[in-house]
């Protein structure tokens, strides 16, 4: 009779340590998923700057040949002016509102890990993050 008692909790005994095996597996299972999202959003994040800091620098170079352009054609001085004035306001308001996409896409789950709120600190983050940046971008060569 107590050989019968000792196995039916020998069987008890392994049931529990297969149900705490599995709890534990999908714990680490769902943290080692979870960090991994994180840094997927993180890096999505860079990228998606890195994108609009390089669209900025066209947009510059697009302005400098633009004031060139009007300069060689005799433009007055204020008409160049005005065309500085609102493409700087137009360059101000594409910083801003990209920004702030970003952090509305990110969602309120991830939004504690967007380590960026206005452009300056944005740039910031992409300095920081360069060389992951720069190693991902150089890949396909």
């Amino acid at each position: 009779m107590f050989k019968d008692i000792a196995m039916n909790e020998q069987w008890f005994l392994y049931v529990l340590i297969f149900v705490f095996g599995y709890v534990t597996c999908r714990t680490f299972y769902f943290l080692s998923s979870m960090r991994t999202s994180i840094k997927i959003v993180q890096f999505a994040q860079t990228i998606g700057l890195f994108i609009i800091a390089r669209g900025l620098e066209s947009l510059q170079w697009s302005r400098q040949y633009r004031i060139n352009t009007m300069k060689e054609s005799d433009a007055s001085e204020q008409n160049i002016k005005a065309f500085m004035l609102h493409h700087d306001e137009e360059a101000r308001l594409y910083k801003v509102n990209s920004i702030q996409s970003i952090i509305e896409l990110t969602g309120d789950f991830f939004s504690p890990v967007t380590a960026f709120s206005d452009w300056r600190s944005a740039m910031k983050h992409i300095d920081s993050n360069k060389e992951e940046l720069f190693k991902f971008l150089r890949r396909g060569e």
